[in-house]
């Protein structure tokens, strides 16, 4: 259904956006009737870019909660994958969330950003529980970007990508 329909022109918005805008710019239009079009078509083009503005491109990634837990499932899926793929003999774990978005594509897309810091842990010994180095120095922090790919009804969950700088301690 469009949200703007006078003469030629149809807009359709969708996410959030504000409706006094539209109102404005709806009653604008009326007055001017179709003797002048091009007005019509401009101020609907403003209307529309300012919804864009205001509001959330439906798909895109938005802020998610980390306390969520299929955000904590993604986040520990990814660590889990992390320390798989690390030529490091220690585990590496989360010394801090940074940022949480999420994104629906065929599933959920997580895209988390966290700081990671070395544990005294060898791998293939308990994960779960093995605190972070209390040492900066050996802790070494650097920062993560973890890309997961959740499809629930599939029972299927993968890391798309990772970016993990252990270069660049964080803090440093």
């Amino acid at each position: 259904m469009p949200l703007l329909a006078r003469g030629d022109v149809d807009v359709y918005i969708t996410g959030r956006a504000r409706w006094g805008v539209f109102h404005f710019v709806s009653c604008v239009l009326c007055l001017l009737g179709k003797r002048y079009k091009m007005w019509k078509v401009a101020l609907t083009v403003l209307a529309a870019a300012l919804a864009v503005g205001y509001g959330t491109m439906v798909g895109g990634l938005t802020d998610a909660d980390i306390k969520d837990e299929n955000v904590q499932n993604a986040l520990r899926f990814a660590v889990v994958q992390h320390n798989r793929g690390s030529n490091d003999m220690y585990l590496s774990q989360v010394a801090e969330v940074i940022k949480v978005q999420s994104q629906v594509v065929a599933g959920i897309k997580y895209v988390i950003t966290v700081k990671m810091a070395k544990t005294p842990c060898r791998k293939g010994g308990v994960e779960e529980v093995c605190a972070i180095e209390k040492d900066e120095a050996k802790a070494k922090p650097y920062q993560c970007t973890f890309e997961v790919w959740s499809r629930p009804w599939l029972n299927s969950i993968e890391l798309e990508r990772m970016n993990a700088n252990t270069e660049i301690y964080v803090g440093h």
